[in-house]
């Protein structure tokens, strides 16, 4: 299988967590916060050079700041949509070939994609 572009699903509110910035920047016991920890399993995997698109939308610049070299998406109707309207905005703007996605918010071991790939 070729290299897949990875796309993760950052867009949303994180209402229930109570808290007043995006769930995937909420930080892990190692320090990394959960967007980083994907970020470093993926490169891990993957390879440096991987091609990876987050989808962004409640206070996308946090989470343009926390991983700049990314490509993003903008889902300006976050707030009243779901996790299906921004993962069709990615596909949308993802290149031919194998798209994996993830939600922004789920923490997982780099083995998971090992799997994948």
């Amino acid at each position: 299988m070729a290299t897949p572009q990875i796309t993760i699903l950052a867009a949303g509110m994180g209402t229930r967590l109570g808290r007043p910035f995006p769930k995937p920047l909420t930080q892990l016991k190692d320090g990394r916060s959960i967007l980083q920890q994907q970020l470093d399993n993926v490169r891990e995997v993957f390879g440096p050079e991987v091609k990876i698109q987050i989808v962004v939308g409640f206070k996308l610049d946090l989470i343009m700041e926390a991983a700049p070299s990314a490509v993003f998406v903008y889902n300006e109707n976050y707030d009243q949509t779901n996790t299906n309207k921004s993962l069709l905005k990615a596909l949308r703007a993802s290149h031919e070939g194998p798209v994996l996605w993830m939600n922004g918010d789920v923490v997982f071991d780099h083995r998971v994609l090992e799997r994948v790939k």
